[in-house]
């Protein structure tokens, strides 16, 4: 990779308050100021805020220098660009209406599920629940091999037939005449492994503690066809385990790591330390699921307990708090 960069994955790891979001607005800034090309892909929510924090960071205000999108907006570009919008776009209503056309016209495939379409709601999880199939890039043929698999549970494995037969049959209906938004991150995969327009970009990759398996198919093709990823992952590098905390974002890093190898890419893991500034803070945060338990030696004089009757009273205590802090030591509201 050009200037100093390996081709390849960077992770920078570390706990809440550690530096990471720090570190990576830091190599922003400097790509910018190279006028190289430079993509931060954050979650749908976190988009506006990281804009706002990019033009304080770069002291140019009204000037970011790179595109800050959610993974479904840089699908929504990639295919805008490369083409492939033009497709009918089905909603989660006409997947619904559709889920109802398959009970009522398929009654006697189903089994377990076969009067249950009519009960209110049941239709609407169902989609749902395909939806996360479907974004975690489940097919109806692995549900039923594992129903296949499953020996003395029958209920469930009648359960697991039923969602596989309504499963394909929305699928077939959907490739005869539309798409839906995971339909659309595959073919952006697709228009992406054929172009050649983000060669020159870094992605940089902020604010999520895991990813579906679409999204996953997605940062593939990008390790293939960028520049480069580096990602930011909330975790310990310290401790590890099922039972842990960090246990799904420790799974995370390591389902990164082998993608990395599969694009046949550099791996390089930076892991920042969290500030010892407030001890009692630090301790609190190392301990907090530490069994046995830990005492803290000396006399806690920064951290304080509030027990609330109710919500209204939590808030109230909050808001309270931030107006004195505000008042008697100067603070930012955005502190």
């Amino acid at each position: 990779m050009k200037k100093g960069f390996a081709m390849g994955m960077k992770i920078i790891a570390g706990r809440a308050g550690s530096g990471k979001t720090d570190a990576l607005y830091g190599l922003i800034k400097n790509r910018i100021g190279q006028g190289m090309d430079t993509v931060l892909i954050v979650p749908e929510q976190y988009s506006f805020q990281a804009e706002r924090d990019l033009v304080e960071r770069l002291d140019k205000p009204g000037f970011l220098g790179a595109e800050v999108l959610s993974f479904s907006r840089l699908v929504h570009r990639i295919l805008e660009v490369e083409g492939g919008l033009g497709a009918n776009h089905i909603s989660d209503l006409g997947k619904t209406m559709l889920l109802r056309k398959a009970f009522e016209e398929n009654g006697e495939a189903f089994g377990i599920f076969k009067g249950s379409f009519r009960k209110q709601g049941f239709i609407s999880q169902l989609n749902d629940f395909l939806n996360e199939l479907k974004k975690n890039g489940i097919e109806p043929l692995e549900l039923l091999s594992t129903a296949d698999e499953i020996r003395g549970l029958e209920l469930l494995k009648g359960k697991l037939r039923d969602i596989a037969f309504a499963y394909e049959y929305v699928e077939n209906a959907l490739k005869e005449k539309y798409s839906d938004t995971w339909d659309l991150y595959e073919l952006a995969e697709e228009k992406l492994m054929e172009s050649d327009r983000y060669k020159d970009t870094v992605f940089y990759v902020d604010g999520f503690a895991g990813f579906t398996g679409r999204e996953k198919s997605l940062v593939k093709a990008l390790l293939k066809k960028t520049e480069g990823l580096v990602i930011t992952l909330a975790c310990d590098m310290g401790e590890s385990g099922d039972s842990y905390v960090f246990s799904n974002t420790l799974r995370t890093l390591e389902e990164l790591k082998a993608l990395s190898n599969e694009a046949g890419g550099t791996f390089e893991l930076e892991v920042c330390q969290p500030s010892s500034d407030n001890g009692e803070l630090s301790f609190l945060r190392d301990h907090f699921y530490s069994y046995p338990t830990v005492s803290y030696k000396g006399k806690p004089e920064k951290i304080v307990l509030f027990a609330a009757k109710n919500r209204f009273s939590e808030i109230e205590n909050a808001a309270g708090e931030i107006l004195r802090l505000a008042d008697e030591k100067k603070y930012r509201y955005r502190d």
